[in-house]
């Protein structure tokens, strides 16, 4: 590297320029096709998930009763282990259930998320799938022997379409 730094002081010198000045260049090209909006990551070869936000929603999972105690009111919680991790995003809202403030508060604080919910052995994503569904008006896909035992449970008023029970 010094040897060519010597020769092209040398060259230049003697009046000989063996090389030629590179025009300055943009670092980075401009391409007027290209668009400086959000770019949709769930598209990529390996995509993240969509973090889908919804305010209705969580005033709809906030109306319905505690999952542990069926206390009134509750907190909309974002089940943490529904999605992966990202520096300063929650899940997305369709991954949410009611908690009461005193359940949600000691669910914070257990730190494992997935042995809280199997200890009172609770399904809390089945639980959050079929809120959504029920928020957002989309049919409850079953299959034909849990169909006859929805229907009898809705028919005597026992639960609501999201496995939540109801009140008389």
């Amino acid at each position: 590297m010094a040897v060519l730094a010597a020769r092209a002081c040398a060259a230049a010198r003697l009046g000989r320029h063996h090389f030629k000045p590179i025009a300055e260049a943009p670092l980075v090209p401009a391409a007027p096709e290209l668009s400086f909006g959000r770019i949709d990551k769930s598209a990529l070869t390996i995509g993240e998930p969509k973090r889908l936000r919804d305010k209705d929603h969580l005033r709809f999972v906030a109306s319905q009763p505690c999952l542990v105690c069926e206390r009134q009111p509750s907190d909309p919680h974002h089940l943490r282990f529904a999605q992966p991790r990202a520096i300063g995003l929650k899940v997305s809202d369709e991954f949410t259930v009611p908690l009461c403030r005193g359940h949600h508060r000691q669910l914070h604080q257990a730190g494992n998320e997935v042995a809280w919910w199997e200890n009172l052995k609770i399904n809390a994503l089945e639980i959050a799938k079929g809120l959504w569904e029920e928020s957002h008006g989309r049919p409850i896909p079953t299959n034909d022997s849990s169909t006859s035992q929805a229907d009898d449970n809705s028919a005597n008023g026992k639960t609501s379409a999201s496995g939540l029970p109801t009140k008389p």
